[in-house]
């Protein structure tokens, strides 16, 4: 059985290292963000509209009023 393990190991050509996979993850971030922000200015006109009486959180003017009393 340890002949088998010492054999694969020879066999293998190549083995990833930290910093391959830090170059990797780093690429694959670096494409995923790019691609968020590009299809977010893209698809811009298609996004719906939220009514302010379903996101209070989101209307600073109406929760300002309502913290005054």
């Amino acid at each position: 059985m340890l002949e088998n393990l010492k054999k694969n190991k020879e066999m293998q050509f190549w083995k990833p290292t930290y910093s391959w996979y830090a170059k990797v993850f780093g690429t694959v971030f670096i494409l995923l963000s790019i691609s968020f922000f590009v299809l977010n200015i893209v698809l811009k006109p298609y996004m719906r509209t939220i009514n302010p009486e379903l996101t209070p959180w989101l209307n600073n003017k109406k929760m300002s009023n309502n913290n005054n009393g």
